[in-house]
């Protein structure tokens, strides 16, 4: 097993709220075998995500609300942790689900040189999580394990760029060598740099044993302002479907996972939910396909 020094841990932040508390205990709860360094970067937060922070040994850097991009930010953050062999990324609203999920998603990428980087499994919270928000869950974050490589395209399409940074980690030295994140990109980071790490021949592992809890429970309009982001991300990045295949199909195939286990639990009436639900990601795809 090759030596780590070090890692890195990082969380972009934002008025987490209350619940950041819950986000916050369950790191310092981790059985983490290597040194940690951690870190935030807030963006003007009113609350007491800070303070919080603080307490509970972060280091915190504040910027103002303008400045922060989902590409650029985290560019910074590995520019900070700049001595960590591996950075962990997060988002203010996942909770570790054991002691030992950062240990899991850090340990496959130690002894698999090719491994660019690594993103764990989500599930929805049984009691807050919708029963689309579950299932959604369970078709993007299977209970397998997998490493994703440019041999995987035909057999997985787009499905081999999808990664997130929810909770991820990377090697920092292919992460810097592959440029790191585009600085205007604020949408799909995540995907963006998985697709171009394949392309250049390093292999991505999905780590079904490095768990968190993340569920958002979206209106339908937050819905459609999230979709628009997609297809705006899409429309800009075109490459990444002429070379993976297209987003839609694998929609579709969601949808239909989706009908038919309704349709084993016999919960009808959730059936034209689930269409309305579709119906309006849908338009807010096309309108993001559209933007100028």
């Amino acid at each position: 097993m090759a030596e780590i020094k070090k890692i890195g841990l990082f969380i972009p932040t934002l008025n987490a709220g209350q619940f950041f508390e819950n986000v916050l205990n369950s790191i310092s709860i981790q059985k983490i075998d290597f040194q940690i360094e951690k870190l935030i970067i807030d963006s003007g937060s009113v609350d007491k995500t800070v303070n919080l922070a603080v307490e509970y040994g972060f280091k915190v850097v504040e910027i103002n609300k303008s400045e922060f991009n989902h590409g650029a930010t985290r560019n910074m953050a590995v520019e900070i942790l700049n001595d960590c062999e591996f950075v962990v990324m997060m988002t203010q609203d996942v909770v570790l689900a054991d002691s030992d999920s950062i240990n899991n998603l850090i340990m496959a990428m130690i002894d698999n040189e090719n491994i660019f980087m690594a993103y764990g499994r989500q599930i929805a919270d049984e009691l807050n999580g919708s029963w689309f928000e579950k299932r959604a869950r369970q078709f993007n974050y299977p209970s397998q394990s997998k490493i994703k490589n440019k041999s995987h395209i035909e057999e997985l399409g787009i499905k081999t760029a999808f990664a997130s940074n929810a909770f991820s980690a990377y090697n920092t030295g292919k992460f810097k060598r592959l440029g790191g994140f585009p600085a205007s990109l604020n949408f799909s980071e995540d995907m963006y740099i998985a697709a171009k790490a394949i392309l250049k021949g390093y292999n991505i592992f999905y780590e079904s044993k490095a768990i968190v809890f993340h569920t958002h429970n979206y209106s339908l309009k937050e819905e459609f302002l999230r979709y628009v982001e997609i297809g705006k991300f899409h429309k800009s990045q075109r490459w990444i479907q002429d070379e993976f295949g297209k987003n839609e199909k694998e929609g579709i195939k969601s949808v239909l996972n989706e009908t038919n286990q309704l349709i084993k639990e016999k919960k009808f009436h959730l059936i034209i939910k689930l269409f309305l639900l579709n119906v309006v990601k849908y338009l807010g795809y096309k309108k993001g396909l559209l933007y100028k």
